[in-house]
């Protein structure tokens, strides 16, 4: 059994957030119209662009870092204004489940509750539904922790995989890649 306690921080909040919105296909819509933008802005800063297309670009060229000032906004408002988030919070994990305290808060989990997890270098994510989940801050688990933790999901749970999303996204990118080449190869064939 593995106990910690810790308190959350506006990072931790913000990696969740991002996390969440990375399953979405929100983040690679950005993504394709910021490269979509940058490219009709060369267009139009050799003169071959249109008046529209260029506005249209600018716009979507700003929007793309609102995306994650929106996320920074969301978890800094999360992290002042629900009060469990700015005590400590005990995470407790072991052969039945997860068990997370908080201020007047306590909840046991057993593992088949689970959707998924998933984790990256700065945590673990253990999904109770497609955008609600739990978060362990890895900084707060020495080696031999982090063993155990492996061993208890391995032993228990699915990695969240997005092979669907992954391979569609694939796609995307090379389909747009060919757009962008195809717009680069105008610029220079017009100059």
């Amino acid at each position: 059994m593995i106990e910690k306690e810790f308190e959350l921080t506006l990072k931790d909040i913000f990696r969740l957030r991002v996390v969440h919105l990375r399953d979405t296909w929100m983040l690679y819509a950005f993504m394709v119209a910021f490269l979509f933008g940058v490219t009709n802005l060369a267009l139009n800063f050799v003169g071959k662009g249109d008046s529209f297309l260029y506005l249209l670009s600018l716009l979507l060229v700003l929007l793309f870092p609102l995306y994650f000032l929106a996320a920074y906004y969301v978890a800094r408002t999360v992290k002042k204004e629900t009060v469990i988030f700015n005590y400590p919070m005990k995470f407790s994990i072991d052969e039945e489940g997860l068990k997370v305290a908080g201020y007047k808060t306590a909840t046991a989990i057993s593992w088949p509750d689970f959707v998924s997890y998933m984790e990256d270098k700065h945590a673990f994510y253990f999904f109770i539904s497609s955008l609600q989940a739990y978060l362990l801050p890895k900084r707060q688990l020495n080696e031999t922790e982090l063993k155990q933790v492996h061993s208890f999901l391995n032993k228990n749970l699915k990695k969240k995989k997005n092979r669907l999303l992954r391979v569609i996204s694939f796609i995307a990118c090379v389909l747009f890649s060919l757009a962008v080449i195809t717009n680069i190869y105008t610029i220079f064939q017009r100059l």
